[in-house]
């Protein structure tokens, strides 16, 4: 099997069409059409079909095509493989990670400690489904994710099965979360009917930190549906929440304070009395389990740990 017939898979699956993908490959289109035969006899599966729509792939189909992009991505990873003599890269580190302050404090504070060191940091904000792609195609050293809990198990399973090791970083606490200039700010907890008065800014769904359990309702959707809040926004980034949380007397839901979250990022987190004794949400690392980490990811995760492990 060829390398390159993976690609062609890839590209027809992209493009759902063998004559698109041909032009696109500067192939003919009889001999991607053969490549297609070919592998689906080699492995015993069908991979496409036709329809009217081009070409969709089976369940079979979406399986190998999962498989091959991993393929692709870990021959990429091969070649771009430097010596660990190489200092420059030993002071790199490529973080995907959910939205969250708590790791974005975890990170300035990476940043402090190298200051007077050269070093290359990459840290991509995205939500909850992107860090877990990032690590099992390779894309990023480490990910950094929240685990619904009740989803936990289907999880675990996942990451077993791509070769990924998660470490549990710490539990998470209901809070709400104001801006600090906000009249229930100082209070040491706050309940859903004193927040009534003030409209509540989210995460839209597509952009939510975590990949949410379809079959049960968290904090978030109950409060949403209590009918008591009448303006609601919702964002798609971190900087848009903070911006309205700061400059209004809106509240979002979210986790327990980071360390200097006050300080640094203008908001401050209120324990929610309604649901004071709810943890159904966890924070943890992920990495590619046969991947030697640099001293540089290390020490992240271990600022990280030591900030908020529980």
């Amino acid at each position: 099997m060829n390398l390159n017939h993976f690609k062609y898979i890839i590209e027809i699956a992209k493009l759902g069409s063998i004559s698109k993908a041909a032009d696109s490959l500067y192939l003919s289109q009889p001999y991607l059409s053969r490549i297609i035969k070919d592998m689906e006899k080699e492995m015993n599966i069908q991979i496409f079909i036709r329809s009217v729509e081009g070409m969709e792939l089976t369940m079979e189909g979406v399986q190998f095509l999962n498989k091959a992009k991993l393929i692709i991505d870990q021959y990429h990873s091969l070649l771009h493989i430097h010596s660990d003599q190489d200092n420059s890269k030993q002071n790199s580190i490529v973080l995907s990670t959910i939205r969250s302050s708590l790791v974005m404090e975890s990170f300035i504070r990476l940043i402090e400690i190298y200051y007077d060191s050269s070093y290359e940091f990459t840290i991509n904000e995205h939500n909850g489904y992107i860090p877990v792609h990032d690590i099992t195609y390779l894309k990023a050293d480490l990910g950094v994710i929240y685990i619904h809990k009740q989803n936990k198990s289907k999880m675990m399973e996942y990451f077993t099965q791509n070769a990924i090791r998660y470490e549990k970083t710490c539990d998470f606490n209901n809070c709400i979360i104001f801006g600090v200039h906000h009249p229930l700010a100082n209070k040491e907890s706050v309940t859903l009917e004193e927040l009534k008065d003030y409209g509540i800014v989210v995460y839209s769904n597509d952009s939510l930190p975590y990949q949410k359990h379809q079959d049960t309702a968290d904090s978030l959707d109950l409060i949403l549906k209590s009918n008591y809040y009448n303006k609601i926004i919702y964002v798609n980034s971190r900087a848009s929440l903070h911006n309205i949380l700061t400059h209004t007397n809106f509240f979002s839901i979210g986790t327990q304070s980071a360390k200097s979250q006050e300080e640094k990022f203008k908001i401050t987190s209120i324990p929610l009395a309604d649901f004071s004794d709810t943890s159904d949400m966890e924070m943890g690392v992920i990495y590619r389990s046969n991947t030697r980490l640099r001293e540089v990811t290390k020490k992240f995760i271990h600022i990280l740990e030591s900030h908020y492990q529980s």
